[in-house]
């Protein structure tokens, strides 16, 4: 028997991509995000889920595609990377795909130079681009999320201090 693998098929400005299922841990409707002063480009900003902060990046500028307005409709994607969560923001997800191996492209066979790309799948007539998630953020992007993560961590506990430090005056 043939070994298959899973996929979640998703969608931006008409076109598929795929991300491995085993890096999903989550899909949500798309909600506000709050900016994150001194992040890399990459980052839209961050969003609370279930009291973790994580970082929204925007894949629609790694694959050079057009910029646009988040939409009620849109989707996001928590998945995890080699070393952290991270956010992105989908037009639609399609479904779960189990993908015969053989129906699969690794990136080497084709366009060795292309970042961000796993391989590709041949699916229902379509190519369908892998991304490879673990690649997703540079060394430099992933260590500019740590410092604005920990400078938002550090204002919160200042203000929460601040706050504890109040004392009532009569």
């Amino acid at each position: 028997m043939e070994k298959k693998d899973q996929y979640l098929i998703f969608m931006l400005d008409k076109r598929r991509f795929a991300v491995t299922l085993s890096a999903v841990k989550r899909i949500s409707l798309a909600v506000e995000i709050v900016p994150l002063p001194e992040g890399p480009d990459i980052v839209m900003g961050v969003v609370n889920v279930k009291g973790e902060i994580l970082p929204v990046v925007d894949i629609r500028k790694r694959f050079g595609l057009p910029e646009k307005e988040i939409d009620i409709r849109d989707h996001f994607l928590i998945t995890q990377t080699k070393t952290r969560k991270v956010v992105m923001v989908v037009d639609d997800v399609e479904g779960i795909e189990s993908i015969k191996q053989n129906k699969q492209i690794e990136k080497n066979n084709i366009l060795p130079e292309i970042k961000h790309v796993k391989g590709v799948i041949k699916f229902d007539g379509d190519i369908i681009l892998i991304h490879d998630i673990d690649d997703f953020l540079s060394l430099e992007e992933d260590k500019k999320i740590n410092t604005a993560l920990k400078k938002i961590n550090r204002s919160g506990e200042k203000r929460k201090t601040k706050k504890k430090n109040v004392s009532k005056s009569t």
